[in-house]
């Protein structure tokens, strides 16, 4: 059963990406609320096991899980984005009135530029100083920006929030 301080309590969270970045901070947060972690990254194991190691894990079969967590990356200011983002648009509003009377919510959380190493690869100074000045903000979000809103959609407390795409980005357009 869950409680106000373990809103997640015995929920079990996939969660992509969780070795670094935005992932490794949603699967943090999660685990601080109570969710049992099934964890995924593509590329470091090592800092995987980190994150598994820094959060209560108990060895156990999911018989089912609670929480989907998939994270995915695309390069703002690239042309192809624009139809990438249509696309996520129109599927998590389709998924929400296709899951009508399960009580599962499709949600998406959409962030702006964020500063991690992902973020940083391949870019020059200029070019994360240009993210900075086009940001309302004046800088650049942070991986805390984005976990908070993630936590609540994952909880009971969001069951009227439903295919909505909600973007976390300071402002930036």
């Amino acid at each position: 059963m869950a409680t106000g301080s373990n809103p997640l309590q015995d929920r079990v969270a996939i969660v992509t990406g969780a070795s670094s970045g935005i992932g490794r901070a949603i699967a943090l947060h999660l685990a601080s609320i109570g969710a049992k972690l099934v964890l995924n990254y593509s590329s470091n194991k090592l800092q995987a096991d980190l994150v598994a190691k820094s959060v209560e894990t108990r060895r156990r079969r999911a018989d089912y899980i609670d929480i989907i967590i998939s994270r995915g990356f695309a390069e703002a200011g690239k042309r192809y984005i624009c139809g990438i983002e249509a696309a996520i648009d129109t599927m998590v509003k389709i998924l929400a009135k296709e899951l009508k009377g399960t009580g599962i919510t499709a949600n998406c959380v959409s962030p702006g530029p964020i500063a991690t190493d992902m973020f940083f690869a391949g870019r020059t100074k200029e070019m994360v100083q240009k993210a900075i000045d086009e940001c309302p903000l004046r800088r650049l979000g942070q991986s805390e920006d984005v976990v908070p809103l993630v936590g609540f959609l994952a909880t009971d407390a969001s069951e009227w929030v439903n295919g909505q795409v909600i973007r976390v980005n300071g402002g930036y357009v």
